[in-house]
């Protein structure tokens, strides 16, 4: 387990020698070469390459290197901020040969890993990506023909009075209605495999009000409901903010979740929606779908007992996870959380946190359904991060992308410059949520690998 090159960047002459006499045993080869522009290989094809570099004083942003990485410290340096592709790992100076070595090998054994699983992880997305454009394919001949079909249904009930009987017309009305609702689940269909498969959903973010949304649900919510036995109730809090939205996204997730809520409900039972601030994350809107009946509390445990220990899933169940799936992907894909609470207690509670409009969340959002839309900004572009007067001026000519709040904005830069702070490549923060977290204040290092028996082979 050797790499075919290891090179050095930035060493003074006595950590060069310190670093020669600890590898060139191994046979490895080593080669100087400065830290920027890394852009001729010196390995075949598949081989693998390590950088040692000796860490530079604090800068106060992480430092992006393009290859694996060995960060030698000096007595007293701080461990910097590191950012990049490969694995990194740190070393105390002074150290012995063996230490060196088998730290090298460490991060041989990090990169093979981290290799195999982006291998893994193209595989993945290439079965994914055949099997969306399969279910894809299957929707489109099955919409041209069914949207036929909802027309002439539609031409027929419009027929004068003469045409159509009382009864005859009730059957092209039902018709009509299972139509359209076939439509709806053809679409379903394609963005439930979307949502399982791990890509964003597309989204139109937007202002948008929670008191008509909540309206136009219970006019839908109310017949269903009733045909089940099961009652309505609506809390809207007088200072709930908009939200940074999608109106017919949100109210597909709202249904899913009623739907998911009214199957635990017993008969008599009632399904309550509630909209107000969330209590427990700062500048959301929460949405809460819960079903309640304190009365049937023992029930509703024996039949959740009952549902989840069941072998044999009805095609209920499997709706009702591929809609929570789905609601699930639409909240994540508008900034927010779709989560279940008390969901083997009494009342199952779904809540739905989303980011209030004008906040740093919804901006965070906003910038992450531009990251996840298809098509844009192809390529290995860095999402950087300015803050202050100072880092804003680091911008130069380039205009701001997405603006978080006073004083900090987001930009994507073909190389992070100085006085921003990288947040990561674009590709890698497509998926929902990974810029929320990418913003997070703590940069976590963790340790590689401890060396085994046998990994080391040192002669001399």
């Amino acid at each position: 387990m050797t790499p075919d090159c290891v090179r050095l960047a930035r060493l003074g002459l006595e950590n060069r020698r310190l670093i020669h006499n600890a590898l060139a045993p191994l046979g490895w080869k080593i080669e100087d070469s400065p830290i920027d522009g890394i852009a001729a290989p010196c390995t075949p094809e598949g081989g693998i390459e390590i950088l040692i570099i000796e860490a530079p004083p604090v800068s106060g942003r992480p430092i992006a290197t393009p290859l694996p990485t060995l960060w030698l410290l000096p007595p007293a340096t701080v461990i910097p901020q590191v950012a990049g592709e490969g694995p990194h790992d740190f070393i105390r100076l002074p150290a012995p040969c063996e230490v060196i070595v088998a730290r090298c090998l460490s991060l041989v054994r990090a990169t093979l890993r981290e290799r195999a699983l982006r291998r893994y992880e193209r595989e993945a997305v290439a079965h994914v990506t055949r099997r969306r454009g399969q279910i894809a394919t299957i929707a489109h001949q099955l919409a041209s023909p069914l949207s036929a079909v909802i027309e002439y249904l539609e031409l027929l009930s419009e027929s004068p009075p003469e045409d159509l009987g009382p009864r005859q017309r009730e059957m092209v009305t039902e018709a009509r209605r299972a139509g359209r609702r076939i439509a709806e689940k053809v679409e379903e269909l394609v963005d439930v495999t979307a949502a399982e498969s791990g890509i964003a959903i597309d989204v139109s973010l937007a202002r948008t009000e929670l008191k008509p949304i909540i309206e136009e649900i219970q006019e839908w919510a109310v017949p269903m409901l009733r045909a089940k036995g099961q009652g309505l109730s609506i809390q809207l809090a007088p200072a709930v903010p908009a939200v940074c939205g999608d109106k017919e996204r949100l109210c597909q997730a709202l249904r899913y979740s009623i739907e998911h809520a009214s199957r635990f409900a017993p008969t008599g039972g009632r399904i309550e929606i509630a909209a107000a601030r969330d209590p427990e994350r700062a500048g959301f809107a929460r949405i809460s779908v819960a079903e309640h009946d304190p009365q049937e509390c023992a029930r509703d445990r024996a039949k959740r007992a009952e549902i989840a220990c069941d072998d044999e899933v009805g095609q209920d169940d499997l709706e009702a996870e591929s809609g929570m799936a789905l609601g699930s992907a639409i909240a994540a894909a508008l900034g927010g959380l779709l989560q279940i609470a008390n969901p083997t207690g009494c009342g199952m509670r779904i809540d739905i946190s989303l980011p209030a409009w004008e906040s740093r969340a919804a901006r965070i959002a906003e910038a992450q359904a531009l990251l996840a839309a298809p098509g844009w900004l192809q390529g290995g572009a860095w999402v950087c991060r300015a803050s202050g007067k100072s880092g804003i001026e680091a911008l130069g000519d380039r205009p701001p992308w997405v603006i978080l709040s006073p004083g900090e904005v987001l930009a994507i830069c073909d190389a992070p410059p100085e006085g921003m702070t990288p947040l990561g490549r674009v590709r890698d923060l497509r998926d929902s949520g990974s810029l929320a977290r990418a913003l997070q204040p703590m940069l976590e290092i963790h340790p590689m690998e401890p060396m085994r028996e046998g990994d080391l082979r040192c002669t001399g």
